[in-house]
Formats: C-alpha cells, sequence, structure tokens
C-alpha cells in the first residue's frame, strides 16, 4: 500500500517538500490545504511564513465539498508559524438531499469548533450565523458540533474550510436524513449510534470529480458509490461522475482519526481523516499527478 501523509500543520506536523503529498515525483493524495513549506512571506521577504507546497493550493477541491465550505481563498494554516489570526463572520447551512450540492440555512444549534493561538475556539449559532474571533487563517478542520443527532436535526460535521479575512465563512452540516436516505439506497438497515460517517469527494487538482476510485480499509463499514445526482449504490465499481464515495458506520469509541484507503488507476493510497461518534467528516479528496 502506498501510503500518503497528511501535513496538518495545525496539528504540529511538519511538512517538507520530500514528503509524499507535496512532491510532485509521484501521484499524492491529500485534503484541500494540507501541505505548506517555510518560504519568506510575500509581504515581507525577510520574515519566512508557511505557503502551500507546490501542486498543492490550499483552494484546491472548491467545488462543492470543502470548497464549498470553505469559499474563499488564501495562505496560511492552523498551528503553523506564521499563520494571521483574524476574525471570521459567516453562516451555518445543511445540504438539502444526497446530491450535496444544495444547502438552507441552519437554524438550530450547532458549536463550531476552531483553532487559534490560544487554543480551542468555539462559537455558538442557533440562527444560521456566526462568528470566530481569534483564529488561524488558512485551511484547518472546523467541529460543527450538534447537540441532537437524530430526525430533523444534523449530524455533527467535519469539513476543511479556508478561514480568510473578509469573506464570508460557510460551514456545511449534513443532515442525518440525508445519510439514512443513502443508507437506504446502499440497503444498510440502520447507522449504528455512535459510528462515524464519511462524504469523500475525489477530486483532481483541478477539483474535477474522478471516476472509478474506491475506498475502502475500515473494518465493518459499508460503502457506496455516486451512479448519478442523490444516488448511490454499493455494487458500483467506484465512484462515478461526481466523484462520492459515502462510508457508513465506521465504528470509533471517540473523537479521532480513521485511516481510509483508496485505489485509483491500479495504485493504491491510504490518508487519515478526523472521526467522531454520531458524525459525518464531509471533505474533498484531492488526487494530483502533477508531474
Amino acid at each position: 500500500m502506498r501510503t500518503v501523509q497528511l501535513c496538518t500543520l495545525w496539528a504540529g506536523v511538519a511538512c517538507a517538500l520530500s514528503l509524499v503529498g507535496c512532491s510532485a515525483e509521484t501521484a499524492s493524495l491529500t485534503s484541500p490545504g494540507d501541505c505548506f513549506v517555510d518560504a519568506p512571506c510575500e509581504d515581507d521577504p525577510s520574515k519566512t511564513c508557511k505557503v502551500p507546497c507546490p501542486n498543492n493550493s490550499p483552494a484546491g477541491g472548491i467545488a462543492g465539498g470543502t470548497g464549498g465550505t470553505g469559499g474563499t481563498s488564501g495562505t496560511g494554516t492552523a498551528g503553523s508559524a506564521g499563520a494571521a489570526v483574524i476574525d471570521v463572520t459567516g453562516s451555518v447551512v445543511e445540504f438539502v438531499d444526497a446530491t450535496f450540492d444544495q444547502t438552507v440555512p441552519y437554524f438550530d444549534e450547532i458549536t463550531v469548533h476552531a483553532e487559534g493561538p490560544s487554543g480551542e475556539v468555539t462559537a455558538k449559532s442557533d440562527n444560521g450565523e456566526l462568528q470566530l474571533l481569534s483564529v488561524f487563517e488558512g485551511a484547518q478542520w472546523i467541529w460543527a458540533e450538534s447537540p441532537t443527532p437524530v430526525l430533523g436535526f444534523a449530524y455533527s460535521t467535519y469539513s476543511r474550510p479556508i478561514l480568510s479575512a473578509g469573506t464570508n465563512l460557510v460551514v456545511q452540516v449534513v443532515p442525518v436524513e440525508v445519510m439514512q436516505d443513502i443508507a437506504t439506497q446502499i440497503n444498510v438497515s440502520s447507522l449504528d449510534q455512535g459510528s462515524a460517517h464519511l462524504v469523500l469527494r475525489t477530486v483532481d487538482s483541478s477539483a474535477n470529480p474522478l471516476q472509478g476510485v474506491t475506498a475502502g480499509g475500515l473494518s465493518g463499514a459499508s460503502v457506496g458509490y455516486d451512479v448519478g445526482p442523490g444516488q448511490f449504490f454499493s455494487g458500483a465499481d467506484g465512484t462515478g461522475s461526481l466523484g462520492l464515495a459515502v462510508v457508513l458506520n465506521v465504528a470509533v469509541p471517540s473523537k479521532g482519526t480513521a485511516t481510509v484507503s483508496f485505489t485509483a488507476e491500479g495504485n493504491t493510497y491510504s490518508l487519515e481523516v478526523p472521526v467522531a461518534p454520531d458524525s459525518v467528516t464531509y471533505t474533498d479528496v484531492i488526487f494530483d499527478a502533477s508531474p
């Protein structure tokens, strides 16, 4: 298995050009904005800042998935030296259905968790509006925590937007009924209490959906792939025209990470994503085969 290292600087993991996921020598696999290296700051070359690795734009994969959650561009990442500290305002929205391309404001209670220079920053929303103060600029995992992961409400949702000063932040959450609709389509009898679920949009470095990618490696979980807008089938050979893979009932005892394996064009990759009980992790997964 070809393991691709995820450079999450907000967690304090350093990234160098020689790491897979930053190197252009082979195909690589990342989430948007994961890989940064030290380089002269754009506004002051005498200082050192974190900048995106070559061929790994932080705004990559902006279509529908994490791109929709961020809706922004910019550099820097939470927890990295040189990242700006900003205040952001925005909104909390929920997906309308399993097409994952339309949203409406979410008016129920959500607590949004982000990272700033003093650690975790939280903000509550129950009116669809959001304000996060003193958070790191750039790409980071956002945890939108729902107190009521039941029908009529949203699952707690991980996503990875790019926070940028002066740009509206959109935090997306996934309704329970959307995931139940997918479960019915792929013949999963129930969404197990305490399990995590993944919605993974596979794209190339230009944010184009990839077909024929398979996902797995999570014992006991069920996988389905898009076979049309809002339609999923567990017997498909891989992702369809939308590049979507959905993984249901991932056993997780607590908040942590899960390693998902992918097969694309005969190559096997793996990627860690954050997970939590009674949650959905919604992100783009970028396959970068730049020469």
